[in-house]
């Protein structure tokens, strides 16, 4: 309020100083005294008297004289003086004109985000006014007046075209609802290109996954958008460059998933501008697939041989067969000793095999972490099912057993036969003395 005043005091001394110099030249010229002088008493008037308006209690005068200088449109008076009223005439008569007045001056002076808080604020104030669509859909408009180029922060943007919407909600009947749609219309056109731009800048800097994610996202967000061709189009390229340069055992899926894009792309636009280059990719995709599903076929072939080898080269089968528990103590003399020598036996047989599965399993896990989804990794698949259907480390114990290949020992057998032959050779040592 005190800057506004001086400023109101400066304007009036830079209009004094401009009128006295050009009185002054015209006394010089034609020697015109009383012109200067009556000019100096209506411009210092002219001013004190905006002062002392401003400080002076009669309200209904200021009030009358904010209105002449709104409409003659002198904005910057016209503020100053419905700020005092509004303070004097809060919860009064003119507090709602006063309001409104004030709120129409800040836009006036393009100040739209004050603006836009104060038909607001009218808005929640006075929701009975016959003001109040209107303050409502000017609280809106303020904001987008206010909306960033697009490269900027929107949020305004977005809370612009929720106070449209709320107006919309709110008023369905209202004759501004055609100029609403077009106001939301542009500044969903604004975000719709902010987003495309933020996913082609990730292709543009070489981050063809983000670009591809985010070009995917974008066509969710907006799928009857205006970029669309162009997006399918990156979204085409990038998955190519990425799928590329992706590992052997990633690379299939990745490939396949250009392949539908270009069944997509192609489908929605057949006549494009980018075809031509679609096409060289979908043939080079192609080919790339071809020779992944070559090496990959060689590779399943060479290794189920060596798993098949590997089979035949075995005794043990999976069947179940019946024994005479007596053949397979003939080592111990003792079933129970049997057992437990096979449970041991066995023991250490499935500890060799988790190592090894363990190991095979290492020889094809992913180590690198990404954004994408997880998929099945059919190498890991197949030596687990190998590992699955390899005989039982029961039965491995047992066939080792009857085949003689097992060595076992005892340790407390072998200290009382130890025992024994001391005992034995202390009697001999005694006899041999005797005699």
């Amino acid at each position: 309020m005190g800057w506004e005043l001086k400023e109101e005091r400066l304007l009036c001394l830079k209009k004094y100083c401009v009128y006295k110099i050009f009185i002054i030249f015209a006394v010089m010229q034609k020697g015109v005294y009383i012109v200067s002088i009556l000019l100096d008493v209506i411009l210092l008037g002219s001013c004190s008297g905006y002062e002392k308006l401003l400080k002076s209690a009669d309200y209904d005068a200021q009030y009358k004289a904010a209105v002449n200088y709104y409409e003659n449109e002198n904005y910057g008076r016209a503020k100053q003086l419905f700020e005092n009223l509004s303070i004097h005439f809060r919860d009064k008569e003119r507090a709602d004109s006063v309001s409104w007045y004030y709120a129409n001056t800040l836009m006036k002076m393009e100040n739209y985000y004050m603006a836009a808080y104060h038909f607001n604020n009218y808005y929640r104030r006075y929701p009975y006014s016959s003001r109040a669509e209107e303050a409502l859909f000017m609280s809106a408009y303020c904001k987008y007046k206010e909306v960033p180029y697009y490269s900027l922060d929107q949020q305004i943007t977005k809370d612009a075209i929720a106070d449209f919407e709320h107006f919309v909600e709110k008023y369905p009947q209202s004759t501004r609802i055609p100029e609403v749609n077009g106001y939301i219309d542009e500044m969903q056109s604004q975000l719709e290109k902010k987003e495309f731009e933020i996913a082609k800048g990730y292709f543009k800097t070489e981050n063809y996954h983000a670009a591809y994610v985010s070009m995917k996202n974008f066509l969710n967000l907006y799928p009857m958008s205006q970029y669309r061709e162009e997006a399918m189009y990156i979204i085409l390229r990038a998955g190519y460059i990425y799928a590329s340069n992706s590992r052997e055992d990633k690379m299939q899926e990745r490939l396949q998933a250009v392949i539908n894009d270009f069944d997509s792309f192609v489908a929605l636009f057949g006549d494009s501008k980018y075809l031509a280059p679609s096409q060289e990719i979908y043939t080079r995709t192609k080919a790339l697939l071809s020779q992944l599903e070559e090496k990959e076929s060689k590779e399943n072939k060479k290794y189920h041989n060596t798993m098949e080898e590997k089979r035949n080269q075995s005794r043990v089968t999976n069947t179940t067969i019946t024994r005479n528990i007596y053949d397979l103590s003939n080592m111990t003399d003792n079933v129970y000793e049997t057992v437990a020598m096979l449970s041991k036996r066995a023991n250490q047989i499935s500890i060799e095999e988790k190592k090894e599965l363990h190991k095979k399993i290492e020889e094809f896990a992913s180590t690198i972490d990404t954004m994408e989804e997880i998929f099945e990794n059919r190498e890991q698949i197949e030596v687990v099912r190998h590992f699955e259907m390899m005989p039982k480390p029961t039965l491995e114990a047992t066939q080792e057993s009857l085949e003689g290949k097992l060595w076992y020992h005892n340790p407390a057998k072998d200290s009382l036969e130890t025992q024994k032959l001391e005992a034995k050779e202390s009697e001999l040592m005694d006899e041999q003395s005797k005699k």
